[in-house]
């Protein structure tokens, strides 16, 4: 598995969210944290090393992906 950090800004922003966004947030965030490779709507930031985006309805997640700090 894969730990799944959210930083104290984007925390602020979840927080606006509607309830029901955030109930899907954090089922693809689940998914993310068990096979990030396999989610369908993860795509890479060309020009980065490690961004990646998730897309989730209209709102899209930037992310860092780290795999030799898998958890396991």
């Amino acid at each position: 598995m894969y730990e799944v950090i959210i930083k104290p800004r984007a925390e602020k922003e979840f927080a606006k969210l509607p309830k029901e966004a955030k109930e899907r947030f954090y089922i693809e965030f689940k998914k993310l944290s068990q096979n990030p490779f396999s989610h369908p709507q993860i795509k890479r930031i060309k020009g980065t090393k490690f961004g990646w985006r998730l897309r989730i309805d209209r709102w899209r997640v930037l992310f860092a992906l780290f795999t030799k700090e898998k958890k396991n």
